[in-house]
């Protein structure tokens, strides 16, 4: 009788390990999209709600919108942490696409989002529509003109911008006369994930 207590005891405590092991990888990747899944800062899957029919805008919007829950506002975060992280997230929509001048859709975030084609010109509009959904004012910089496209906005009280092309945020000016080469800041999700900071 004691070697079956014993037996069923080893049992469950293994059983137990396997749940809690599993049950803390099932979702591991944070800041991710995978198929048709994004994965927010905890790393919790939300499915991207994908609606090829009717209204385009408002299709993007909803996707929008899942991009700015999986952002969220912890306690401690700055405007900047979140912009970035925002960024980043529409930076993987963009690499999934094709990048096109000419597809349909690709100058909007319909094209990003649901479309899979897109230029700077598109992901500048998914990158509007993802700080509007967020509650920032954001503009977007060169649009319907033939060169780089991307967004500025006030973060934290100081004029910054946003490219959701290139995947990352940061106070300051961007592609001015001065700054010809733009570096990835060091504090971006874009760098973390590059050199392994994050998971």
């Amino acid at each position: 009788m004691k070697k079956k207590t014993l037996l069923v005891i080893v049992a469950l405590l293994c059983l137990t390990t396997v749940l809690a092991v599993s049950s803390n990888t099932v979702n591991a990747d944070s800041i991710d999209l995978k198929g048709n899944y994004l994965y927010d800062r905890q790393g919790k899957a939300h499915k991207i709600p994908i609606t090829r029919r009717g209204n385009h805008t408002k299709a993007a919007e909803r996707v929008g919108k899942l991009i700015a829950r999986c952002v969220g506002k912890k306690a401690g975060d700055t405007d900047l942490t979140r912009v970035d992280t925002a960024a980043y997230y529409v930076s993987l929509f963009a690499a999934r696409d094709a990048y096109s001048m000419k597809a349909p859709y690709y100058n909007k975030a319909y094209g990003v989002f649901i479309g899979g084609s897109c230029s700077c010109a598109g992901t500048a509009d998914a990158m509007q529509m993802v700080l509007k959904q967020m509650g920032f004012k954001a503009r977007h910089v060169n649009k319907n003109k033939y060169t780089h496209q991307w967004c500025t906005l006030k973060m934290d009280g100081k004029n910054g911008y946003a490219d959701g092309q290139a995947g990352f945020a940061n106070y300051g000016s961007y592609f001015s006369k001065k700054n010809k080469y733009v570096m990835i800041p060091a504090t971006s999700v874009a760098f973390k994930k590059m050199n392994g900071e994050l998971e």
